[in-house]
């Protein structure tokens, strides 16, 4: 389930306000960094009250939808890693609407073209538990490439670099179909 990061960010606060000694202020853009994640994993989040633990839940998974769609995300395997500790990457991926927008293809392109193969053969760790992760099977809608290719026209003479990762991934999707 997804729910607007303004939304699950004011949950948050609402929750875990009774815990903080001064009151809570907190930044509307909901901006947490992968140190502040990590301590939640460290102090066994998941033994917490339910409601406490899905409004965390809740919270990374509206930070994912808002940061893969709107901004442009350089996203990582360690960043996956720190972020399924809350959230399994698969369901963080079926929430990826690649083509959804401008930015949200462009954060797959870079993802894809760096991150792939390395995902599909040696997996992401997370908890001591391998994930193998076959983006093929579950980030490609059937209109990809048409898109991908409407893309590299309006980015090739912009952003050439781009251009060519565009070009690339489309190679490797064009491969990795069957027959």
């Amino acid at each position: 389930m997804y729910v607007e990061i303004s939304k699950a960010i004011e949950r948050l606060y609402e929750i875990f306000s009774p815990y903080a000694s001064g009151g809570m202020e907190y930044c509307k853009c909901g901006c947490m960094d992968e140190d502040e994640i990590l301590k939640l994993h460290y102090a066994e989040w998941t033994t917490w009250q339910d409601k406490e633990v899905e409004a965390i839940r809740d919270f990374i998974r509206s930070e994912w939808v808002n940061r893969i769609h709107e901004e442009y995300w350089e996203l990582d395997t360690s960043t996956l890693g720190v972020l399924g500790h809350f959230v399994e990457p698969k369901e963080l991926f079926a929430l990826w609407n690649i083509t959804l927008n401008t930015r949200s293809l462009q954060n797959f392109v870079l993802f894809y073209y760096q991150y792939s193969n390395e995902l599909g053969t040696k997996g992401i760790k997370i908890s001591g538990r391998t994930y193998l992760i076959n983006l093929e099977k579950i980030l490609t809608p059937a209109d990809l490439i048409p898109q991908l290719e409407q893309e590299f026209f309006n980015v090739s003479e912009k952003d050439p670099e781009l251009a060519e990762k565009i070009s690339i991934v489309i190679t490797m999707l064009e491969l990795s179909e069957p027959g």
